[in-house]
């Protein structure tokens, strides 16, 4: 659609051209006589003000360019391209995984653009009604608008008015608004050439999309949605007409706040478009007779808050959208932009929906949970049990909690990478000390419910949570291996409070881990041990339709494919026959932990299937309390499986990525060799078997060498052994043993057999204790090893 000049024109700007409001007076009387001699008097003395005016400002420019030319300097108006308009600050749009619009984000300035083609012709003509009717005819400016604007000067002795055209106002926008008449010279010769430079079409359509409409709305599609909740392409006649007739002042026209004069004012734009030839009389007449039909003023309905603050979060940190923060900020509220986000609503109205249901207090415990696809990142739900209004915090994405022992499968995959062996046996008592070097006293730790097991492998061990066996493999792996892994899976190091200590293997972390972090990292076993970068955006679009980011997960491989089918098998055992059983679904492979901290204050069950890894966290997050009654088993794993029943009821069961990766290479260690330890203090001791990647066992022997000093050992250095298999260790007590017996006097005394060394006892390793008996394998509702 090419907009053109309207038929005809005769030079009435609006209802105060005349002096009579809204009604032109009749001819054929004295008044009208009166009237219409008062108009071609006022007319004919504009036109001489307006040429004496333009007189006056081709002297100031000969001025200019005579003094510059005295200079030996040119004097010239420079042409700005159309890209120094300037870009619009323009709204950008949020949109589901389904395309549907759940946020709109903007600051001060609610504005989207659209093309004079799009919009119906009533809407230019209402606003050349009422801003400039000779705006297809002019270069710019208005030679008896200048004039009247120049005879209101020179009374008021200032600039008390400017006569602007469309032109002239878009060209303000570049020059500056001070009433001076040196900045009114600047803006009328920066219209010209903008006349020159842009078709009418061009000038006309930037300025229906730049204009204030009031209430915040800039452009005409901002201003159409705001006062009649429609689109620019649907505005009728009338609404056209009391748009633009906001223009000259959105603030006292308000029709909200002044609806009467708002009225007076639409109904004189549409007279106006009668006397153009826009509108025949009995249209026009019937169209003053409407209401206003402005719609109240709205609140902004963010229809998924958390997820909105968390596209925010994600879009400030993320340097694709620009090279600060502030930049990215600007870019987001006022760039145009179009963010589509992974978020499935049906899944995230599944998980609001339960935990509310299942926590309905506004204070007190609650929970979260948080689905991510292994595949590739796309975050899916992330749900707090909290007001957004309220909270202004999602805990799913930004709430840090210990996790308990949902951290143990983090250990045993670092043990696994350091070659230790699957058939690698661990310390089941519960209440067993362990020593290092950089403790300064004995770590004592416990079982949950204090019950004890026989030496039992990793995977049993992570079955039944058992605290004992994972604090020694934690003591065997060092806390850097298991930090670096936990990197490799995205935990943020924020969680370890700057350090990382052994009690990380039990979850004792100094600040905590996310619901998302812990979804998922897990979700990277589920992945055949490629890591995904979990995210809410997965593409942007910009305002001119072209796609400026789209995420892909960075996929990375984290963990060794051999180990990370280890892992799978064994988080599948936990859910299969230990602590998570509550976590099983019918036709899916379910691979999961749970978690439970000290005193019972924070209680998980993190899982995956091939398709999607969930964390459910239970807890205060105001203040660690007793969640009596509540334990991971019996209260988070069914929780998890409530959610992930209706999550995957459509989607058929699929195997891992990695089902048929052979990871017999981690069940047998390679082989090493065992070190010297004789004569070195115990802990010491320990610290060089650990090192070599044997298992230290010590056995306390009477001994006359001081205390805590190791005086046998077996196998005894120089003998190899696979990496995890058992070196006894024997520790003098400092007590030396009771003299033997003397022999029989008949006997002769036998030569004394020689020591390895002088002053060393021979080595004895002792027998293994007597096996305690086992416990049952946890049923439901029984946590085993984990901590209380």
């Amino acid at each position: 659609m090419k907009a053109t000049a309207p038929p005809g024109d005769w030079g009435y700007r609006d209802e105060r051209d005349w002096g009579y409001g809204d009604e032109r007076p009749a001819l054929g009387s004295w008044s009208a006589f009166a009237a219409w001699t008062g108009r071609f008097a006022g007319l004919a003395a504009a036109t001489v003000a307006g040429l004496l005016a333009l007189s006056l400002l081709a002297q100031a420019v000969a001025a200019a360019a005579f003094h510059n030319v005295t200079q030996a300097a040119s004097f010239h108006l420079e042409l700005p391209p159309i890209s120094e308009f300037g870009a619009l600050a323009e709204r950008s749009v949020v949109y589901s995984s389904e395309g549907v619009p759940i946020a709109v984000l903007h600051d001060a300035v609610n504005r989207e653009e659209t093309t004079l083609e799009a919009l119906p012709d009533h809407v230019w003509q209402a606003v050349l009604t009422a801003e400039d009717r000779k705006f297809f005819e002019h270069s710019g400016y208005d030679i008896e608008g200048i004039g009247r604007a120049a005879l209101t000067n020179l009374q008021a002795r200032g600039i008390a008015q400017g006569g602007s055209t469309i032109t002239q106002q878009l060209a303000k926008v570049a020059v500056g608004s001070d009433l001076s008449y040196e900045r009114k010279i600047e803006e009328l010769l920066y219209a010209m050439a903008l006349e020159q430079r842009y078709s009418k079409e061009e000038l006309l359509e930037r300025y229906l999309n730049e204009v204030y409409f009031g209430a915040g709305a800039y452009g005409i599609a901002a201003a159409a949605e705001e006062f009649f909740a429609t689109t620019a392409d649907r505005l009728r006649i009338e609404q056209a007409a009391l748009l633009a007739g906001l223009i000259r002042s959105p603030s006292r026209l308000d029709p909200r706040r002044d609806p009467g004069a708002a009225e007076i004012r639409r109904n004189s734009i549409l007279a106006g478009m009668e006397r153009e030839g826009y509108l025949d009389a009995a249209s026009a007449e019937v169209l003053r007779s409407l209401p206003l039909g402005v719609v109240p003023r709205r609140a902004e309905v963010v229809r998924e808050p958390y997820i909105v603050e968390a596209v925010k979060q994600e879009f400030f940190r993320n340097p694709a959208f620009g090279e600060t923060r502030a930049d990215r900020i600007e870019r987001l509220f006022s760039g145009g932009l179009s963010v589509y986000t992974s978020i499935d609503p049906n899944l995230q109205r599944i998980a609001e929906t339960l935990v509310r249901a299942h926590f309905p207090g506004r204070d007190g415990v609650t929970a979260s949970i948080a689905s991510v696809d292994p595949r590739d990142g796309r975050v899916l739900a992330a749900a707090f049990g909290r007001d957004f209004d309220a909270e202004q915090f999602n805990l799913a994405l930004q709430g840090r909690r210990q996790p308990g022992s949902a951290f143990k499968p983090f250990v045993m995959a670092a043990a696994l990478e350091q070659g230790f062996p699957l058939g690698l046996t661990l310390e089941g008592r519960s209440g067993t000390e362990f020593r290092a070097e950089y403790l300064t006293e004995p770590w004592a730790v416990s079982n949950f419910g204090n019950a004890s097991y026989e030496r039992l492998a990793m995977e049993p061990a992570l079955a039944r949570s058992v605290n004992t066996a994972f604090a020694q493999l934690m003591m065997m792996v060092g806390p850097e291996h298991v930090l670096d892994l936990t990197d490799r899976l995205g935990i943020d190091r924020r969680a370890y409070g700057g350090q990382a200590n052994p009690s990380i293997a039990l979850g004792g972390l100094d600040i905590g881990a996310t619901p998302m972090e812990m979804a998922s990292a897990y979700g990277t076993f589920a992945n055949a041990g490629v890591r995904t970068t979990p995210h809410v955006i997965t593409h942007v679009v910009d305002d001119r339709g072209e796609v400026i980011y789209e995420a892909d997960g960075n996929p990375t491989q984290a963990v060794a494919p051999e180990v990370n089918a280890a892992m799978v098998e064994a988080l599948k055992g936990a859910v299969r026959s230990g602590t998570g059983t509550a976590a099983q679904l019918s036709g899916w492979e379910v691979g999961g932990k749970t978690g439970t901290t000290q005193e019972n204050r924070d209680v998980w069950f993190v899982g995956f299937t091939p398709v999607m890894s969930t964390a459910v966290w239970i807890g205060n997050p105001d203040v660690r309390e007793d969640l009596h009654g509540m334990s991971s088993s019996r209260t988070a794993a069914p929780l998890w499986r409530e959610y992930m029943l209706q999550a995957l009821a459509r989607v058929d069961p699929v195997p891992y990525p990695d089902a048929d990766v052979d990871y017999t290479v981690v069940r047998t260690g390679e082989q090493v060799d065992v070190p010297d330890v004789r004569r070195l203090h115990e802990i010491e001791a320990v610290s060089a078997i650990v090192a070599a990647r044997l298992v230290p066992e010590i056995r306390p022997t009477p001994s006359g060498a001081p205390r805590g000093t190791v005086v046998w050992q077996s196998p005894n250095v120089g003998q190899s052994a696979s990496v995890g298999d058992v070196v006894y260790v024997g520790v003098s007590t400092g007590v030396p043993p009771p003299p033997d017996p003397p022999p029989p006097a008949s006997a002769d005394p036998a030569p004394a057999e020689e020591s390895a060394e002088e002053g060393e006892a021979e080595p004895q390793p002792e027998p293994e204790p007597e096996p305690e008996p086992e416990p049952p394998p946890a049923s439901e509702g029984d946590e085993g090893g984990e901590a209380g």
